[in-house]
């Protein structure tokens, strides 16, 4: 990946937290995170993304994955009744959880509160993982 490449991840990662992240404390853990080198640091030690910046660009790509299965399947479930959940996700708890999981080498530098709320039980997800696509 080429230094431009690399700052154009970054500034999209950073634009997309403070846009759908407005809880306290995220200042601090972007700094966290330019500080331990989470923009620089491969995706993995030998596998996809394994290159400068992967870590950025796959929390990126999970952040578009998760945004376009909730909007195109999630939302129309729960808005047409036919979905498990009855409210809606909002962004923000799209991008706190998926960011939260791209951070794979720097999940101590999330605090406690920053987490999402939304996510349901585990006994929950097991039960939805064990259905039929179309009856998510």
């Amino acid at each position: 990946m080429d230094a431009e490449t690399l700052r154009l991840n970054h500034d999209r990662y950073v634009e997309t937290c403070r846009t759908h992240i407005h809880r306290q404390g995220l200042d601090d853990i972007l700094e966290r995170l330019e500080q331990n080198g989470f923009f620089e640091a491969p995706s993995s030690a030998s596998y996809h993304l394994n290159e400068p910046g992967g870590l950025c660009l796959h929390s990126l790509n999970v952040f578009d994955t998760a945004v376009t299965i909730y909007k195109h399947i999630a939302e129309p479930a729960i808005l047409g009744g036919t979905s498990p959940f009855t409210s809606e996700v909002s962004m923000e708890s799209l991008a706190i959880c998926t960011f939260e999981n791209g951070k794979h080498r720097h999940r101590r530098s999330l605090p406690r509160p920053l987490q999402s709320r939304h996510v349901p039980p585990l006994h929950q997800v097991e039960e939805i993982a064990r259905r039929p696509l179309g009856k998510l």
